[in-house]
């Protein structure tokens, strides 16, 4: 690693001392006596007596690198000196022990404990779906509640004004590289964070919750540090080849990009726990949240269910054999009602391969719940809506059965309400009780209004196949 004058500055803490730094880059190694003939080297930091320099200053001790500096208030040369080595010493030296201990096979815990005495501070290492993966430096019961990133048993959720905050914290931050800071002006917390990524695809997140609401540049500085080996850490360790060989079996149904024969890929799906006898559901989601922490909070939180970004979606399979419906709708409610998002539900299904049938029935619902502010939309809900829909964009006569058109010829000409009735009679399946509630009348108003029906109009509503048509123009057209 190398070092910075911000994180020099803040190493020298028992000094007093006046910061003059401006560009503050890490790109320290050594440190070194200043001689007048020496050549000045870039990543040495250089010591000398501001006597020596600053005829007007004979007191104290400048530390120089490039164009920035810091004045120690001390005599003792040789004391300024013995310190700014050893803390770069046990900077380098803290770097170098804790990636050789990766490249040994050591563990996440022994990472983040080796990093507490340079912070001081609780280290927090999340999954993309918000689940603890470390905690160094404190007990989850004694991380505070009022941070915007409560820590949560798992399968239960964290309160609504707190998942908000999370929310705006990721729209803000999600591709971010370096560490950033967020600060909560109504309960003082300064948290400090940074994206976790393995081969260009967000991992989690590395937090901090340091002391001082206002950390130093040289606290953020050696926070990229430690991140560089978290990150060396999960590459070394954390594979994810079963779990991406997975999805790519499912993307290829959805797509029908399928290499394999059918029974092949079965056996495949069957040592999955994925057997054709199963009931399964398609559900697209539209949570208005980055899609990789949506999938990763399904796969933790939906064991036995596959999550799927398609399509600038992501796509919910659920095998009602090791997680129910009802199960997979609360979990999804949890990071959909806080930000407003929706998602659709297909039919039930069994065949696997029938996959981008019930994807398009999914997709149907939740275009039409969305537009009506539901979070969650069933096809079966809306599947009448969406057939009416395409029949009036693809056909250009009227459809609506000649009887209707007389009757509501009759009912403008006259002031009746003989149309509304028979809509009424029919969607009520002819139960008097039920019709006459809907309308609002009485039960021998209906009574009559149906028998002037037939009288008027010669037809019969006994007859199937006569209600049946005209229920489909009610319901169609």
């Amino acid at each position: 690693m190398y070092l910075s004058m911000w994180i020099l500055a803040d190493a020298l803490k028992h000094y007093e001392k006046d910061l003059h730094i401006q560009s503050g880059k890490t790109c320290i190694r050594n440190a070194s006596l200043l001689a007048q003939r020496n050549r000045v080297k870039p990543h040495t930091v250089y010591l000398m007596r501001s006597g020596d320099y600053i005829p007007t200053m004979q007191e104290g001790i400048i530390c120089t690198n490039r164009d920035d500096y810091i004045i120690l208030h001390t005599d003792s040369f040789e004391d300024a000196f013995d310190r700014v080595q050893e803390i770069i010493d046990d900077y380098m030296e803290w770097d170098m022990h804790v990636l050789e201990e990766i490249a040994a096979g050591c563990s996440l815990r022994h990472v983040l404990h080796t990093a507490l005495p340079f912070f001081n501070c609780p280290i927090l290492i999340l999954d993309s779906g918000q689940q603890v993966v470390e905690l160094q430096g404190c007990k989850k019961s004694t991380w505070p509640a009022d941070t915007p990133l409560p820590l949560q048993p798992q399968g239960s959720t964290a309160p609504l004004k707190h998942l908000r905050e999370w929310a705006d914290i990721l729209k803000r931050s999600f591709t971010r590289r370096d560490p950033f800071l967020y600060e909560n002006s109504e309960t003082g917390h300064t948290l400090l964070l940074q994206n976790i990524f393995q081969k260009g695809v967000h991992k989690g997140w590395m937090v901090l919750l340091p002391d001082n609401t206002h950390p130093s540049q040289g606290f953020l500085q050696l926070a990229d540090v430690l991140h560089g080996q978290i990150e060396e850490w999960w590459d070394k360790n954390v594979s994810d080849s079963a779990q991406e060989e997975q999805k790519a079996a499912f993307l290829n149904l959805l797509t029908g990009e399928i290499s394999v024969e059918p029974r092949k890929l079965w056996k495949y799906f069957n040592r999955l726990g994925w057997y054709q006898e199963d009931t399964k559901y398609v559900i697209e989601v539209d949570s208005k949240q980055p899609h990789t922490f949506v999938t990763a909070y399904l796969e933790r939180n939906l064991p036995g269910c596959q999550a799927l970004f398609y399509r600038e979606m992501v796509v919910l399979v659920v095998n009602t054999k090791q997680t129910s419906l009802d199960t997979a709708v609360a979990t999804l409610k949890n990071i959909l009602v806080p930000f407003q998002g929706g998602c659709g539900v297909s039919y039930p299904f069994r065949d696997l391969f029938d996959l981008p049938i019930y994807l398009e029935q999914a997709d149907i619902a939740m275009n039409y719940g969305i537009q009506k502010g539901e979070s969650v939309s069933r096809c079966e809900n809306y599947i009448i809506s969406y057939a009416r829909k395409i029949l009036h964009e693809q056909i250009r006569t009227n459809l609506v059965h000649p009887d209707i058109v007389k009757i509501r010829e009759y009912d403008k000409n006259h002031g009746t309400e003989y149309d509304r009735t028979l809509c009424a009679y029919l969607l009520e399946e002819r139960n008097h009780a039920r019709t006459a509630k809907r309308l609002g009348i009485h039960k021998n108003t209906l009574i009559y209004r149906t028998k002037k029906l037939e009288q008027e109009f010669g037809i019969s509503l006994d007859d199937e196949g006569l209600r049946l048509r005209l229920l489909l123009s009610y319901i169609l057209f």
